[in-house]
């Protein structure tokens, strides 16, 4: 799916899902975007691993998961709600954010959904952003929504941004 390379020797590529997972200063490309947008079901990729030397093995961060709710009267959500992708190590790609699927009849509260990309360190790429789904015959929610791009470093030549991921409402039929 949408795994983040590696450029050897040393920066991982961040994982992709709803957003592009970020470059490496090198020349290891992000993971591919993949799912679909109304009816997400995928975990977010992985970020691909850096390597120091002498060559040790820096993991990169693992992808977001998936939370799928299908619940046929109100969800009342006034916490956080979240499958974010994990940061990866000192020059480990970071993870992308995972899937939010969520089908009811009413959502209310002021809460946080978020699948956000995992950010990373030297020259390695960060993970892209998740996906939310929110299907609702009627929607009072007023929190929020995050499906940010985690943050790549650079030092010296720009590593390529990730991007975000996407949010979809859609309204179910009476």
């Amino acid at each position: 799916r949408g795994g983040g390379k590696n450029y050897a020797p040393n920066r991982g590529a961040g994982g992709g899902h709803g957003g592009r997972g970020g470059r490496t200063t090198g020349s290891a490309e992000g993971g591919a975007t993949n799912d679909v947008m109304e009816t997400p079901a995928l975990p977010g990729s992985g970020g691909g691993a850096g390597y120091t030397m002498p060559p040790s093995n820096i993991p990169g961060g693992n992808g977001g998961g998936v939370v799928k709710m299908n619940v046929t009267m109100t969800v009342a959500l006034d916490g956080v709600m979240s499958a974010n992708g994990q940061s990866g190590g000192t020059e480990g790609g970071g993870g992308a954010g995972g899937t939010i699927f969520l089908s009811a009849r009413r959502l209310a509260g002021s809460g946080l959904l978020r699948t956000d990309g995992g950010s990373t360190g030297l020259g390695a790429g960060g993970g892209g952003g998740g996906r939310i789904a929110v299907w609702t015959l009627y929607n009072s929610f007023t929190g929020q929504m995050s499906v940010t791009n985690g943050a790549g470093y650079s030092s010296g030549a720009p590593a390529e941004y990730s991007q975000p991921g996407t949010i979809y409402l859609g309204t179910l039929r009476a």
